[in-house]
């Protein structure tokens, strides 16, 4: 099977699990925008690096990483989506990380994910 195939099979079982729970309450047009967007961008940093260019992995995740400590530890489409649907400014995104319980125990968890990723991709970028 192909690449394109496990990030969707990943992109797809993230956002269902993720619209099964509480989102459902959230009618709002742009939630699915938002949130079907902010699934992409959490798969492709979780296996961007693995599946595709390591190089353009390791640029996006350095600027993603500049993105959160600019905007306070805050991604902007949780943010959006957080306003659109009238949640509390605090409710996490709910990655694979944050529903399977990693996120609560472990809070900078992505942050130490991302490294590792980082790593990773510098690895693969060498040994070419």
């Amino acid at each position: 099977m192909n690449n394109d195939f496990f990030f969707l099979l990943y992109l797809m079982i993230q956002y269902i699990w993720d619209r099964s729970t509480d989102t459902m309450e959230c009618d709002s047009n742009n939630l699915d925008i938002y949130l079907f967007s902010h699934h992409i961008l959490s798969t492709y940093i979780y296996l961007g690096g693995v599946l595709y260019n390591p190089l353009y992995h390791m640029i996006f995740l350095i600027l993603l990483v500049t993105h959160w400590i600019t905007n306070n530890n805050k991604c902007v489409f949780t943010v959006q989506t957080n306003k659109s649907c009238g949640y509390p400014e605090k409710k996490a995104f709910k990655d694979i990380l944050s529903q399977i319980g990693i996120f609560e125990s472990f809070t900078n968890i992505h942050y130490i994910i991302v490294g590792c990723l980082l790593l990773y991709d510098i690895y693969k970028i060498i040994k070419k």
